[in-house]
């Protein structure tokens, strides 16, 4: 009988000791609030980021806002009653960081944004304060529109016309200055400008107009968003005039490398698609303690890739987008406390840092000899 008891109480052992390794191993979960995921730059991130996810065993909840201001706070509300630990998040504006922070901190969740920081110096103040928030992953968007800018310049430009999307938009409006920075300085002049566009269609019409009302325009700045950039190139080619502009633009197309190689496009800006993975390295590191809170909020800038050549292209495409993102899954736990007791800020700060089209070819040669 006592044999029997033993046997049971063993068995009753064993099976809370499984039930508590199970708690134990129950996966960090973490939100991805982001404007979509079928367009090409959200599609990459959504790759990128399910990748790191998988190599960190990271379950990932994505929240859809469309770059409205009201859904991004609703996504916010919606990934917390989800159970997520931590948020990451592609705002539209400064505003409704204040609210973000405000539910995250009450439900003791961390917050961190990808591809924005905040403009305002009083909001980015109050955002900063709180314990929950761990920080922001950015692009120098005014040295990314300014070096266009120039490229344009060197390119021998001396008319241009602006397109844009939102007004409001942070990214946007720190690239357009960058644009005009360089313009100014360069002694370009700006014909017109037209802003809220961020349809093909809307674009191409926009393009249109520019073409009958500015013959002397020989460059087009393209300041974002893919479809646009796609109605200017339409417009350009239906009325025969490809090769007569110098087209920029920002976020990279699967045809770069055909439209360079056929003068659609003269230089791009873009690459940046890992920033949400350092994003999500962020507030994984502040959810599992490797970043203590005197270190938060951490700002990390990522450099944008620059391509004025077709052999840029073929590299970025080959290192970058292929199976092996800019960050393989050993480099991804290796910035992690979790998986690497060594780890400090200081090798996230350096790890985004030095990323670069041969940054990249250099790490990940061996993926790629014969």
């Amino acid at each position: 009988m006592k044999r029997v008891f033993m046997i049971a109480l063993s068995i009753a052992l064993a099976v809370m000791s499984l039930a508590s390794f199970a708690v134990a191993e129950e996966p960090i979960k973490i939100g991805v609030s982001i404007w979509g995921v079928t367009d090409n730059q959200g599609a990459l991130c959504k790759k990128y980021l399910d990748y790191a996810a998988e190599a960190l065993g990271v379950e990932l909840v994505y929240a859809i806002h469309g770059s409205e201001a009201d859904a991004v706070v609703n996504a916010t509300e919606n990934l917390i009653q989800s159970g997520v630990q931590g948020i990451i998040v592609c705002n539209y504006s400064d505003g409704e960081m204040i609210s973000s922070i405000d539910i995250c901190e009450e439900a003791g969740v961390y917050l961190t944004q990808f591809f924005r920081t905040i403009n305002d110096e009083e909001l980015k103040e109050y955002v900063d304060a709180s314990p929950f928030f761990a920080g922001r992953v950015y692009e120098d968007e005014h040295s990314t529109g300014y070096r266009l800018g120039t490229i344009m310049a060197e390119k021998g430009v001396t008319d241009v016309c602006i397109i844009s999307y939102n007004h409001g938009d942070a990214a946007a409006e720190k690239r357009y200055a960058g644009y005009i920075d360089a313009f100014e300085e360069n002694g370009i002049n700006v014909l017109a400008e037209q802003w809220e566009i961020r349809t093909s269609e809307d674009a191409a019409a926009a393009m249109n107009t520019f073409m009958a009302a500015y013959p002397e325009c020989n460059g087009v700045a393209v300041v974002g968003v893919t479809e646009a950039l796609g109605g200017v190139i339409s417009a350009i080619e239906a009325q025969g005039r490809t090769g007569e502009f110098v087209v920029v633009s920002t976020d990279f197309i699967v045809t770069l490398e055909e439209d360079m190689e056929a003068g659609r496009i003269s230089a791009m800006s873009g690459g940046h698609e890992m920033d949400p993975v350092y994003s999500l390295l962020l507030c994984y590191n502040a959810i599992t303690g490797a970043i203590s809170e005197e270190e938060m909020p951490v700002e990390l800038i990522y450099p944008m890739v620059m391509v004025t050549e077709t052999e840029d292209v073929r590299n970025y495409f080959t290192y970058f987008e292929g199976d092996i993102p800019a960050l393989d899954a050993d480099e991804i736990r290796a910035l992690t406390r979790t998986y690497n007791p060594e780890f400090s800020l200081a090798d996230l700060q350096e790890s985004i840092a030095n990323i670069s089209i041969e940054d990249v070819m250099e790490r990940h040669a061996k993926y790629f000899e014969q």
